[in-house]
């Protein structure tokens, strides 16, 4: 007899290569360096060299490796030594190549019992997420749930709350066989509705989620954090039910659902980029521990010159 265990994985996913290459191949070069060094570089290390060198000091190491060419040297930089896994995986860009095929794939949803995704709009596991949730409902498995929340990756005080009601609820409902063993991905409610935005960043957004928490629908597989609505909805499928409306980029950094006029083609806007001095940014799918997620962009858009369309 064997029995079969239930998962909700967190802020994770199947495969690795979309993770570190995740648009058309282009490497993730801070993900790459941050992921090498922590994993590598950090070996040998105590607990408090770790965090000291991990999260305080290893930004000075990491800077140097962000601006170093060539590439195939950052592991050196990073880790201290050469390491092959880092070596190779920046110089194998393709999904096809002989390292990815047998070091991408972890497992697969498919062949999994009822698994419960668990992710977040700022974490850069999200897309081969959604692929993995997406690619087991196709190959047949209809219990597998997802949800995703406004979290970043190292935004572990702020989602452990709903994960662990995820996960209770879910290891609960399936491996006890509530409900005569019908599947149900059911969170308990103990507010009707979601109407107002989580907090800025702080220890008050440990206590918010606790007080406010995930609103499913039992019936409904996907639940949604919707941004700017800032509101949990519940939907039938991943995409949700749309309809896809074509937009133009017009003069005066407008967009349209008419096509470009001659007036139009006749605007343009220029700008240069140089990759030595790559745009700063705040916040998004960052790895770093203090500036992923959710987070104000006014004081860096004074700083800079940018167009908004």
């Amino acid at each position: 007899y064997q029995r079969r265990v239930h998962g909700a994985p967190c802020m994770a996913s199947t495969s690795l290569h979309r993770v570190f290459f995740p648009s058309e191949d282009a490497l993730s070069l801070e993900l790459m360096v941050r992921w090498g060094y922590l994993t590598f570089g950090l070996q040998g290390k105590t607990g408090l060299q770790t965090i000291l060198c991990g999260f305080v000091f290893g930004d000075m190491i990491m800077k140097k490796a962000y601006t170093s060419l060539p590439l195939k040297y950052v592991d050196q930089l990073v880790c201290g030594r050469e390491e092959r896994y880092v070596e190779e995986s920046v110089a194998n860009h393709s999904p096809q190549s002989p390292f990815w095929s047998i070091k991408s794939q972890l497992s697969d949803l498919s062949d999994l019992p009822p698994t419960h995704v668990i992710g977040g709009w700022y974490d850069f596991f999200l897309t081969q997420q959604l692929q993995d949730y997406q690619l087991a409902v196709k190959k047949g498995n209809k219990k597998t749930r997802i949800t995703v929340g406004p979290w970043a990756h190292w935004d572990i005080p702020y989602y452990f709350f709903p994960m662990l009601k995820i996960n209770l609820d879910w290891f609960k409902q399936n491996m006890k066989n509530i409900n005569n063993g019908s599947f149900s991905g059911r969170l308990t409610r103990r507010n009707s509705s979601i109407t107002t935005a989580p907090p800025k960043p702080g220890i008050c957004r440990m206590f918010w989620w606790q007080a406010h928490p995930i609103e499913d629908d039992e019936e409904l597989p996907v639940t949604l954090f919707v941004m700017n609505a800032d509101e949990w909805r519940s939907f039938p499928t991943w995409p949700p039910p749309h309809n896809p409306v074509i937009m133009y980029m017009r003069s005066g950094g407008r967009l349209k659902a008419q096509p470009p006029t001659s007036t139009d083609l006749g605007s343009r806007t220029t700008y240069q980029y140089n990759p030595a001095k790559p745009t700063p940014y705040i916040g998004g799918p960052s790895f770093h521990p203090f500036k992923g997620g959710r987070m104000e962009q006014s004081k860096l858009e004074v700083k800079l010159k940018i167009y908004f369309i």
